[in-house]
C-alpha cells in the first residue's frame, strides 16, 4: 500500500500495512525526468525492496511477503521486524564508558535517524556517515521517531 507519493503522505495507509501485513510502498508521481524534481542524494521517495535474489520471482516473492520499507522525505516505514533488522545493520554501537553510560553510535548508512530516549522533548539527529556520543544507560529504549509502524507508532530498540 502507498504510503507516500510525490509529497503526499498517507498515514492511514501505515495502520492498513500494519494490521493486514502488507507491503508499505513510497513512490513519487512523476511523468518527467526525476533528475528535474530531486537534485540532491535520497531526496526521492523509494521503496526498498528486501529481495532473496536478483530475479524478477524474488523480487514478486518480496512484495507478497511484505519485505519492504517506504522511504520518504527523511523518513523510514516498515514492519516492526524489517526496521529491527535494518537499524540494527545500519548502526554500530562502541561502549566507551559502561559507568557513565557514554557510547559512541557510528551510523553506517547514507539515510539519516532522528533519535529521543530518557527526558528528551525533541529527536536527536544521528546523521548518515557520521558518529554520534551520547549519555545513555545501558538497556535504555531509544526512540526512532523517524521509523514508522503506524500512524502513531514509531521503531523502539535498544541500542546496548
Amino acid at each position: 500500500v502507498e504510503v507516500f507519493n510525490g509529497s503526499e503522505s498517507y498515514p492511514k495507509a501505515l495502520d492498513w500495512c500494519d494490521e493486514y501485513g502488507l507491503a508499505y510502498f513510497s513512490n513519487t508521481d512523476l511523468h518527467f525526468a526525476s533528475a528535474n524534481s530531486y537534485r540532491e542524494k535520497l531526496q526521492r521517495p523509494m521503496t526498498l525492496v528486501f529481495a532473496k535474489n536478483r530475479s524478477v520471482d524474488g523480487i514478486q516473492e518480496a512484495l507478497v511477503a511484505g519485505r519492504t520499507l517506504a522511504w520518504f522525505s527523511g523518513n523510514l516505514a516498515g514492519k516492526e521486524e524489517l526496521l529491527r533488522e535494518f537499524v540494527q545493520k545500519s548502526i554500530a554501537v562502541k561502549v566507551i564508558d559502561p559507568g557513565k553510560g557514554i557510547v559512541e553510535v557510528l551510523n553506517k548508512t547514507d539515510i539519516p535517524y532522528a533519535v529521543r530516549y530518557g527526558n528528551y522533548m525533541y529527536s536527536i539527529p544521528l546523521p548518515a556517515n557520521q558518529i554520534l556520543r551520547l549519555t545513555l544507560p545501558q538497556g535504555t529504549e531509544v526512540l526512532f521517531t523517524n521509523c514508522h509502524i503506524r500512524q502513531d507508532k514509531q521503531f523502539t530498540m535498544k541500542l546496548w
